[in-house]
C-alpha cells in the first residue's frame, strides 16, 4: 500500500492563513479542483483517485462552496496543456465565469511548463478565479507567492527534463549491453 499524506493548505507564502470558503457576494464559492498523473501505473492509479476523493470531500463538507467539478488528467505529461483534455475544460470553464476558485495538490501537478504556470495563474487572475497549490501553501491571489510560484514551477520543469533524460540514458545503456526491449511480447 502506497503512503499517501493528506496535506492541507493553511498559510500562504507570506504566512497569512488560506481561506478556502471566503463566498463572494453573498453566494457559494464556486470551487473545481485539477488532478493529474503522469503515468498509468497502479501507484499512480492510487494517487489520482485519492486527489479525486479528497478535493470532493474538501469541497462537499464545506458550506460556502459549491462543487463545480474534478478536472484530471490520467497518464499525460504536465509539459504542456497541449494533449490534457481536464485541464484544457477546467480553463473553459473558469474563462466562461463559472469557476471561483481551483484547488490542486501541487505546482507540478498543476503543470510542469514554466512558461504554461505563469501565463495561466496570471490569466485566472485576471478573471478573479484563484488557484491554490495546496502542497506549497501557495495562493495565485498573494503577491508574495508570485517568486515562490516561479521558483517552484522552474524546478518542477527542470524535474521532469532530468527525469527524461535519466530514462533516455537507461534506453541507450541497455541497447549498448543487447539488454533493450521493445516493451511488446514476441
Amino acid at each position: 500500500m502506497a503512503y499517501v499524506e493528506v496535506i492541507k493548505p493553511t498559510k500562504t507564502a507570506d504566512g497569512r492563513p488560506i481561506e478556502l470558503g471566503e463566498p463572494p457576494n453573498g453566494r457559494k464559492m464556486r470551487v473545481a479542483a485539477y488532478v493529474r498523473v503522469s503515468t498509468p501505473q497502479e501507484l499512480q492509479e492510487r494517487s489520482y483517485e485519492y486527489q479525486i476523493e479528497y478535493f470532493t470531500n474538501l469541497i462537499n463538507k464545506n458550506p460556502n462552496m459549491e462543487m463545480v467539478g474534478i478536472f484530471g488528467d490520467k497518464g499525460i505529461s504536465g509539459a504542456t496543456i497541449k494533449e490534457r483534455s481536464g485541464f484544457k475544460e477546467m480553463l473553459a470553464q473558469a474563462r466562461a465565469g463559472k469557476i471561483d476558485k481551483i484547488l490542486t495538490k501541487s505546482v507540478s501537478r498543476f503543470s510542469r511548463n514554466i512558461i504554461d504556470t505563469a501565463e495561466i495563474t496570471r490569466e485566472l487572475k485576471g478573471l478573479n478565479v484563484e488557484v491554490i497549490f495546496e502542497e506549497e501553501h501557495i495562493s495565485s491571489f498573494d503577491v508574495a507567492s508570485d517568486t515562490a510560484l516561479y521558483i517552484l514551477s522552474t524546478m518542477a520543469q527542470e524535474e521532469m527534463r532530468n527525469q527524461s533524460e535519466s530514462i533516455r540514458w537507461a534506453y541507450k545503456n541497455r541497447m549498448g549491453r543487447g539488454a533493450f526491449s521493445l516493451g511488446y511480447a514476441h
